[in-house]
């Protein structure tokens, strides 16, 4: 019944709209199923369109730029507003990323000597040496004076390692100022020579106190003070930076070669041994405890008079210095490289502050170390460029 009024109210507003009085005859009682289902699906369609109509969609682009959309806001405050919101998170994305940046540290276990638990090699030895308990103590046959190196038999090629020799005994030959050598080489070449003959072997002299120098025509320079029977003397090598440096009876005598001087390669310890009855042995390195903390330090700019105060990371056993390093700032200003302050093995451990054509930089007193525990900042990082790192 009530689809039949509907089709009788549809039919009397035709016939309203024409004028024309609507005839018995157009007006039937009964209505076949066909136009039944044809007002239904009249009915659907108008519903649909009247709620469409009724709710326009407010993502719809508009026309004219001010034109308004249902919420009353015109094209072009909604391209305002959307601009702002984009410019906004540029900006947040841009924070963020550069607090990560200036935030990152290599998240890299910090660097331990291996201990140099070693011997001598049979292979890699010079005619005149002996080889005696299980390879630990090597002795020279010789008859007089002549050069013979002996190698160990492990090698290293990357990382940090250190070798105990200690001094058994010395001959002292009036016929060499140098005794005897100790230090690394990237080859086995100088068997029979000592181990600089070649340009891949660095020593410590034991009767003069210097290194040795490969590639050039003063085969020795100023380093450190003499050693002589019954001082142990510490091999410590960082093949990954390429520094070599060295102890006597624990004490540090500073680094003696830094990259530039040394060859890249495989690395093995060294002795060169002069004389008959010379006699040395290699032993553990026993690693000691990396401590970890926070150094104080002071710099001045003597030039200007300027001071800076600051706390870097670094090991209890660290010696610091001024040292210097590229700078991308000091580069494009042409003042050369910047001054940082670095360790006994040439690391850094500071931003650089003033450059090295801009006047002189110096420490002013002692620093001070302060530990810390071992999850502390400095125990398992340390700074690295962030050039893509």
């Amino acid at each position: 019944m009530q689809l039949k009024c509907i089709l009788f109210a549809l039919i009397a507003s035709a016939c309203s709209s024409s004028g024309a009085p609507c005839p018995d005859e157009l007006c039937p009682t009964e209505l076949p199923n066909e136009q039944i289902a044809l007002v239904q699906r009249y009915a659907k369609v108008t519903d649909v369109v009247q709620e469409g109509a009724s709710e326009p969609d407010p993502n719809l682009e508009l026309n004219a730029e001010t034109q308004q959309d249902a919420q009353g806001e015109s094209r072009f405050w909604r391209r305002r507003r959307r601009a702002r919101r984009r410019r906004f998170r540029r900006r947040r994305d841009r924070r963020r990323r550069d607090r990560r940046r200036r935030d990152r540290r290599r998240r890299t276990p910090s660097p331990t000597l291996a201990p140099g638990c070693s011997s001598f090699s049979a292979a890699h030895k010079g005619p005149k040496i002996v080889l005696t308990n299980g390879g630990a103590t090597a002795t020279s046959s010789n008859l007089g004076h002549s050069w013979n190196t002996v190698y160990s038999a492990d090698s290293v090629s990357s990382g940090y390692y250190a070798w105990d020799v200690t001094i058994d005994a010395l001959a002292d030959h009036s016929g060499n100022y140098w005794e005897l050598v100790i230090g690394v080489a990237a080859d086995t070449k100088a068997t029979s020579n000592w181990l600089s003959r070649y340009e891949t072997g660095y020593g410590y002299i034991q009767q003069i106190g210097d290194k040795t120098v490969p590639r050039r025509r003063g085969d020795h320079a100023s380093y450190a003070p003499t050693y002589t029977q019954g001082d142990k003397i510490t091999v410590e090598l960082n093949v990954s930076s390429l520094t070599l440096s060295f102890k006597k009876n624990g004490v540090s005598s500073g680094m003696a070669y830094r990259r530039r001087d040394m060859v890249a390669g495989t690395y093995r310890l060294a002795v060169s041994i002069g004389d008959s009855g010379d006699r040395v042995s290699v032993g553990c390195a026993a690693p000691q405890p990396l401590v970890h903390g926070l150094w104080s330090v002071t710099r001045k700019h003597t030039r200007s008079g300027k001071t800076k105060s600051e706390k870097v990371c670094g090991f209890k056993t660290d010696i610091l210095s001024i040292g210097s390093a590229n700078s991308k700032f000091c580069t494009q200003k042409q003042k050369g490289d910047g001054q940082v302050l670095v360790n006994q093995d040439g690391i850094e451990r500071s931003w650089a502050w003033f450059c090295t054509e801009q006047g002189e930089t110096t420490i002013v007193g002692s620093p001070t170390f302060a530990a810390e525990e071992a999850d502390g900042p400095c125990s398992e990082q340390h700074n690295a460029l962030d050039d893509g790192q």
